[in-house]
């Protein structure tokens, strides 16, 4: 005899808990596969660019700190 029991549908709640467990599973194979990934960026643009290249004249002699993106970020917050 079979079972008559109604199956209920998993939550929204325990759906997204499997899917960002199956996410997290991903990216660990990913990585195991491939390696870490800002480290491979960093690898590729100091392989194939010359770093001072990539630094606006404008910016160079400037503190080494401070960068382009939060210059922008004080003139949005004005």
């Amino acid at each position: 005899m079979t079972s008559t029991t109604p199956t209920t549908p998993p939550s929204r709640t325990e759906r997204v808990e499997q899917r960002l467990r199956s996410h997290q599973e991903e990216v660990a194979r990913l990585r195991a596969q491939i390696g870490d990934p800002q480290a491979a960026l960093f690898r590729f643009v100091v392989e194939r660019f010359e770093v001072r290249a990539l630094v606006p004249d404008d910016q160079r002699g400037q503190e080494p700190s401070r960068t382009l993106w939060e210059d922008d970020d004080e003139l949005d917050a004005r």
